[in-house]
């Protein structure tokens, strides 16, 4: 017997619109509000509509999975509203819920059963001695409290008119009140989180930003495997727009405690610049992929209060990051000027041996300018700023205008400032909540501003640039920069600072990234006519080659060997004709002089076989069976007798005198039954073909065409059916089943 094999994905799902999919949630979701929602699953990494948990954990032995609350709504996993079903076609379907009255009987409760007919009557206050609790209240006030066992609660059949239920229990004298139950509703709160990103000008296109724009869409680039410390006071890790890991978030924990006193929220801003979220509402950093971590300058005592010790917590902190990681220094100090003339905090001998130790270990520093509006280069500096006295491996960063990008008056300039960011207008995450959230209490983890400023909100903008750089090394294989060629890299591809002041340019990441890139073109060879059973009849291939954000292909470097020979330049679209497998290698080259080599493997066959000199030819023993797509059943309904509907397509080729098309469940778990991890629906699902009779679907298998001689092309249609009763326990998640399909024959 000849036969060939396809397998099909068949499946339906399960999904608590307010719930989630892969779980039950212990409240009901507030859907008015953005945040996590917390869903009891039993893998911690599993996805609902394709979002991943934003983080997962054990509660009182149960796993729970937190999940971005907006991102599920987007995925379409949540509707609406608790009382919608969202299929995976993206429809919706109201839910037929149980009608639930709350009553007050006053009379007989068999007489309510006989007149409520199927519904179920329970004690609305089960589990209260409520006898007892009315004696305590006739003891304190004198007075006879509510009889709340007179309440019931009153379950009717889904479909029940409710309206009329009343109306009957009124009129049989045995109930005073009657009414349908309340439903969950959201808490009183204010509106939804808007999204603010367009208000995020620093994250531009240059000249305006730095470009984050076109460095988040490349994985590669949006700071993943890079660390970022932040020396800072205090920040909200638990700010709904960074869901920061409080514990390991601080690096300085007890040793380092966090200092509240100087505006707490100037952390959460900086963090927001950086590592925001990314996820469709407040701002986005611009580097959302980085892991965050802070450490405060106040360091613990045995006795008295914490001691402000920035040297210290630089070295405290060099434990735990690696080379091409990221310091950003956002504290200053008083400088020779005194009083408010601030200064960058290498100033102080032991601070500058701090970032030194950091420099060396292949950290790199972003220090802060400071607010002073000093000129490092000035005699009183004392030679401290000058890299040919002595030089910390930091990179300075100065506040610059936002139109301009000139230097604004409070920020510290000079030679050794290397870079500028923003220096007012940003819009990020907390500092007094001036944009949305504003002060109370209870808002903290919502606050947004539109006016975070000075040396403090262009030096998490500088910070992202060398963030961004270092991920795209870190990704291609190529070792981190260093300081110095970070410094070269941005200034030289930056875009320049206008007035006297030197606050060095602004970082143009797009430019940037495409003087160090080094991703060859992405080649592509294409084959016409289509295949047929993955074989081509004499394929015209045709050639081309993108360098996506790269500089460009390179003129005339379009190449291409087939089956190991020379390579040839591509000039015009060309023919395969000779029979058999084949590789072609095609490869370009960019204006950097990157080339990638790309393989393609492909088949081609001849239908022109001459016999004995006449003209003629024969047809090779071909069975082929195609499938469609994956068939799905939606969403299916617990409680709700119901047969479900789903379909396929199949086609057929055969050159045999006979030929048979089956379907079976091979797999040793519940064959025929889709499954949902441990649990299978109680009944086999039924497949058809071309209209036919509905049969259930075994292990062994089920016919379900018949040929009688060679057929090309015949499509079929494939049906198949799920009843689920009433009664049957449906487990949250998707069900599935990969069915196996079979065309065989016994006639050659």
């Amino acid at each position: 017997m000849k036969r060939t094999v396809a397998t099909l994905a068949l499946g339906g799902f399960v999904v608590l619109a307010g719930a989630a999919a892969a779980g039950a949630s212990e409240l009901p979701v507030n859907l008015a509000s953005p945040g996590l929602v917390p869903v009891t699953v039993t893998d911690p990494s599993a996805s609902i509509g394709g979002v991943k948990p934003a983080r997962s954990g054990l509660v009182e032995g149960r796993v729970v999975a937190h999940y971005d609350k907006q991102a599920l709504i987007r995925a379409g996993a949540l509707g609406p509203a608790t009382t919608q079903l969202v299929a995976s076609d993206g429809s919706v379907e109201p839910v037929a819920p149980n009608v639930t009255l709350e009553v007050k009987v006053t009379g007989s409760k068999s007489k309510v059963r006989s007149v409520a007919g199927a519904g179920v009557l329970e004690p609305l206050v089960p589990d209260v001695d409520l006898d007892k609790l009315a004696a305590k209240a006739r003891a304190r006030t004198g007075r006879v409290i509510p009889d709340m066992a007179a309440w019931q609660t009153l379950t009717l059949p889904a479909g029940t008119d409710a309206d009329a239920a009343i109306k009957d229990l009124l009129a049989s004298g045995q109930v005073s009140d009657a009414y349908v139950a309340p439903e969950a509703a959201p808490p009183p709160q204010t509106q939804p989180t808007p999204d603010f990103t367009a208000m995020q000008g620093y994250l531009r296109p240059a000249p305006q930003g730095i470009d984050a724009d076109f460095t988040r869409k490349d994985p590669r680039i949006r700071g993943a495997g890079v660390t970022i410390a932040d020396l800072e006071y205090y920040w909200t890790a638990n700010h709904e727009d960074l869901q920061l890991d409080p514990i390991a978030t601080d690096l300085g924990k007890t040793t380092y405690p966090q200092y509240p006193n100087f505006a707490d929220e100037h952390g959460t801003a900086v963090f927001g610049e950086m590592v925001a979220k990314d996820n469709g509402y407040g701002v986005t950093g611009g580097v959302p992929d980085a892991t965050m971590r802070g450490i405060s300058p106040q360091r613990a005592r045995p006795t008295g209060s914490p001691q402000y010790n920035t040297a210290a917590a630089l070295t405290y902190v060099a434990q735990f990051l690696s080379p091409g990681d990221v310091v950003l220094i956002e504290q200053q100090t008083v400088g020779p000027g005194g009083g408010t003339k601030y200064v960058p905090i290498e100033w102080t001998q032991a601070n500058f041996d701090a970032i030194k130790l950091l420099s060396d270990m292949k950290v790199i520093v972003m220090e802060t300018g400071g607010n002073g509006g000093e000129d490092l280069d000035s005699a009183p500096m004392l030679g401290r700023f000058d890299r040919t006295v002595r030089d910390s491996g930091a990179i300075i960063g100065g506040a610059g205008s936002a139109t301009t990008h000139a230097a604004l008056n409070f920020s510290s300039y000079g030679k050794r400032v290397d870079l500028q960011g923003w220096g007012e207008s940003i819009t990020t995450t907390g500092s007094g909540g001036n944009l949305f959230g504003g002060t109370a209490p209870e808002m903290l983890t919502r606050r947004y501003t539109r006016s975070f400023s000075g040396t403090s909100g262009a030096g998490p903008i500088v910070t992202s640039a060398i963030a961004a750089v270092q991920s795209y090394l870190k990704a291609t294989g190529q070792t981190p920069y260093t300081s110095a060629q970070m410094i070269d890299l941005l200034r030289r591809t930056g875009t320049a600072q206008t007035g006297t002041r030197q606050v060095g340019p602004l970082p143009n990441l797009a430019a940037a990234l495409k003087d160090i890139e080094v991703d060859g073109p992405v080649t592509k060879a294409s084959l016409s006519p289509a295949p047929v059973e993955g074989w081509y009849l004499n394929p015209t291939i045709t050639l081309s080659a993108d360098d996506g954000w790269g500089v460009g292909v390179k003129d005339g470097t379009l190449e291409y060997r087939l089956d190991g020979g020379d390579w040839k330049p591509y000039t015009a679209p060309f023919s395969v004709l000779t029979p058999n497998a084949h590789t072609l290698e095609t490869r370009a080259t960019d204006l950097k002089g990157n080339t990638a080599t790309r393989t393609t493997t492909f088949n081609v066959y001849d239908l022109d076989t001459p016999v004995d000199g006449a003209a003629g030819g024969s047809v090779p023993a071909t069975l082929a069976l195609t499938l469609g797509g994956a068939a799905s059943f939606g969403a299916f309904v617990p409680g709700v007798d119901r047969v479900y509907s789903a379909s396929t397509t199949a086609n057929v080729i055969s050159s045999a005198g006979d030929a048979l098309l089956t379907v079976s469940d091979p797999s040793a778990v519940s064959p025929g039954r889709l499954v949902n991890g441990t649990f299978a629906l109680n009944e086999p699902v039924q497949a058809t073909a071309k209209a036919g009779t509905y049969a259930a679907v075994t292990g062994a298998g089920l016919s379900l065409l018949t040929y009688a001689g060679p057929i090309s092309n015949d499509s079929v249609a494939i049906g198949f059916r799920q009843h689920i009763g009433a009664g049957d326990a449906l487990r949250t998640g998707a069900y599935g089943k990969t069915l196996t399909f079979t065309l065989s024959t016994t006639t050659p």
